[in-house]
């Protein structure tokens, strides 16, 4: 039997899944998920493959009801070779999916050793780490029986280290340009469509360049802030455009 679709999978109702996923990538925000779901990194598709935030789902320590992820037996998710579990998919309700690695238990695991028995049902332990200096995070993922101090001991594919933007990985249409800021540091940027009011996105910069994309031409506001001192400064009326060359001094 063949699970068609999955109602558990935060997958469905699809707008509100959807709604969500815009609002997590507004804020570059990395999602970090457990219970007892199988090893996992993908990458969110709203409107296509990688224009959403990325995702964890980090072993169980101890697998009770382990699970798969066969696409080649799912010709719905639309698999481009039948041998690969990792590349782009179409999920059970339409959306675009990516994995980048997972992590099959054993359909046969070995009985008779508890610890043998949790580790061929791909237990273990997931480790995340976010490096504030470069805005990097590195996705670790270890076998129940894995020996951390030695080198290549974590389940195949991990770990992968993503840059902090790829949890907005939506193709700019324009730039706006490129902010130089002085009075702070590593300050908080968020970027407001003026034709809508809506948030673009919020991002918290490292050092004192940043030179913002968008997504549609256009005027934008910019505020940039230091939330430990409550300093703002916010300028209206940034003219947005393909080939964007200029810069924007600011002091906040």
């Amino acid at each position: 039997m063949i699970l068609r679709a999955d109602y558990d999978t935060n997958a469905w109702p699809q707008t509100p899944r959807n709604r969500a996923l815009r609002e997590m990538r507004r804020a570059f925000a990395f999602h970090v998920a457990g219970d007892q779901h199988l090893p996992a990194l993908v990458h969110y598709g709203i409107d296509g493959h990688r224009d959403g935030p990325m995702a964890f789902a980090g072993p169980a320590v101890n697998v009770g009801y382990p699970r798969w992820w066969e696409p080649a037996t799912a010709p719905w998710t639309r698999p481009k070779n039948a041998h690969d579990l990792t590349g782009d998919f179409t999920d059970s309700f339409g959306h675009p999916l990516t994995v980048l690695a997972v992590k099959n238990g054993a359909v046969q695991p070995r009985l008779g050793d508890v610890r043998r028995l949790m580790d061929d049902k791909a237990s273990g332990l997931g480790v995340v780490r976010f490096n504030k200096a470069n805005r990097s995070i590195t996705i670790e993922c270890w076998p129940f029986l894995a020996d951390v101090t030695m080198k290549g001991t974590q389940m195949p594919g991990w770990p992968v280290t993503i840059d902090m933007l790829d949890n907005y990985a939506r193709k700019p249409a324009a730039y706006l340009p490129t902010l130089q800021v002085s009075g702070v540091k590593n300050p908080v940027v968020q970027i407001v469509d003026e034709a809508n009011g809506e948030i673009v996105y919020t991002l918290r910069i490292a050092g004192q360049s940043w030179r913002p994309h968008v997504f549609a031409p256009g005027r934008y506001t910019v505020r940039i802030s230091e939330p430990e001192t409550r300093r703002e400064r916010i300028v209206k009326g940034v003219v947005a455009a393909r080939d964007q060359a200029g810069t924007l001094d600011v002091r906040v």
